[in-house]
């Protein structure tokens, strides 16, 4: 609970609930403090007896001319009503002999409190029109700096609320712009380029879009290359397989020019001729099926996968393998597993790498010592090894490249692996296919 709490609190929404917090209780402790010292300044620095009783004296002088000019008597609630109402911060009650006959606070709900007796003290003569009567009259002359000193306070803290959260989405949205202007930079085309994005320290939303980003450009950095390199060894390729098919084609040109000028002794050296031609129309076909496979591959990547029991696809198929090399004079050294495994395989490759696989063997595996064949169950893969000794002064040539190329270009399609290893004196296939529980 606690780790959920932390990493909530690490989240933009939490850093906003918090922020919000913050400055809700800076805002309410300024309002308080300032609301306190509004409150103190009005009470010793305005109020006092003094200014009260001038003020009263004030509008006391003024109901009394009011009366004269309007002929009020002392029980008109209308006239007296309309003069309250004037000065809105002004409570009078008029007495008249010993009885209430106007309470500016009763007067409007009629109540029953007129006519009662009450106190003299505090009051003032007013000369109405019914004859004099004494009037107690009250001032709340201070309701206004008080309402202002609270207006005060509270829009200051309202302000200090909004500082403390705008601070914080300001930092965002100097984070937002910074990843926005380093997202251009990568449109630009300039990959080399680290998103920042921020805080680098920090988990929240933006940070982890900016991780994301930097992932993405990584991933299409790695792309370019790896397709800047594809593009390079295959022009590579391509040069040195068109001069390997210019040999044989040559030969063949050389064969077929000796023999329409009859140019050998008998029918032997003619049929020997015959039969140079038909190994380099043979050489030339391999070499043009293994550039076609590879230009195959490369255009069909989404090869449709499927999951199968490993035993049961490759089994079948290392027993013929086996088999068929030994029938050509190699011997083989099995080891396979008994246990049981799903993998991810695409049909149609399963076939194709295993010819590859036997054509390399055929051309270069030394018949005097065995190919080892090992098959085994990993916990993330399943995994075909196969390596052989290379014979005596055997050199690859680009069309047995082309074919381990052809196979890794397949295992990378099933989402599997491969490692090849191919120098004078060892031939090393390890495949590795994705497995599924």
């Amino acid at each position: 609970m606690k780790a959920v709490i932390q990493l909530f609190f690490k989240s933009i929404y939490g850093k906003m609930l918090l922020a919000v917090i913050i400055g809700a209780v800076a805002a309410a402790a300024l309002f308080l403090s300032l609301d306190y010292l509004g409150n103190y300044m009005v009470d010793t620095h305005f109020a006092s007896q003094k200014v009260d009783d001038r003020l009263d004296k004030k509008y006391a002088a003024k109901l009394q001319e009011y009366a004269v000019e309007n002929q009020v008597r002392s029980d008109d609630r209308k006239a007296l009503d309309a003069w309250v109402k004037k000065h809105d911060l002004i409570y009078i009650r008029v007495y008249h002999g010993k009885k209430i006959v106007y309470d500016s606070a009763a007067s409007l709900k009629d109540t029953s409190e007129e006519g009662e007796t009450a106190s003299f003290s505090g009051t003032r003569t007013i000369q109405f029109t019914d004859g004099p009567a004494q009037v107690y009259l009250e001032g709340f002359y201070y309701y206004a700096m008080y309402s202002f000193a609270f207006l005060v306070a509270l829009v200051a803290a309202f302000i200090l609320f909004l500082i403390i959260l705008m601070s914080q989405v300001r930092k965002w949205m100097k984070r937002i712009r910074q990843l926005h202007d380093d997202v251009r930079i990568l449109e630009s085309g300039n990959l080399e380029y680290e998103v920042g994005g921020g805080d680098r320290g920090s988990q929240d939303e933006i940070t982890e879009l900016s991780r994301e980003v930097n992932a993405m450009r990584s991933s299409l950095k790695d792309q370019f290359e790896n397709e800047r390199e594809l593009q390079t060894a295959s022009q590579e390729m391509i040069k040195e397989m068109s001069h390997d098919l210019r040999t044989p084609l040559t030969s063949i040109m050389l064969y077929a020019e000796l023999l329409k000028k009859r140019s050998y002794k008998d029918e032997s050296e003619m049929f020997g001729y015959i039969d140079r031609i038909d190994a380099k129309a043979r050489q030339m076909k391999t070499q043009t099926d293994n550039l076609f496979e590879y230009a195959l591959i490369g255009i069909n990547e989404s090869a449709p996968l499927i999951k199968e029991n490993f035993r049961d696809v490759f089994y079948d198929q290392l027993s013929a393998m086996c088999g068929y090399l030994e029938h050509m004079g190699y011997q083989t050294a099995v080891d396979l597993t008994g246990e049981e495994a799903t993998v991810v395989i695409c049909p149609d490759y399963i076939p194709r790498i295993f010819d590859n696989l036997v054509s390399n063997i055929l051309k270069y595996a030394d018949p005097g010592t065995p190919v080892h064949v090992v098959a085994e169950i990993q916990d993330r893969c399943c995994r075909i090894a196969i390596s052989n000794a290379v014979k005596e002064g055997a050199r690859k040539r680009d069309g047995g490249r082309v074919g381990l190329i052809n196979i890794r270009k397949m295992m990378k399609a099933m989402k599997g692996s491969s490692r090849i290893v191919y120098d004078r004196r060892l031939f090393a296939v390890d495949l590795s296919f994705l497995r599924v529980k």
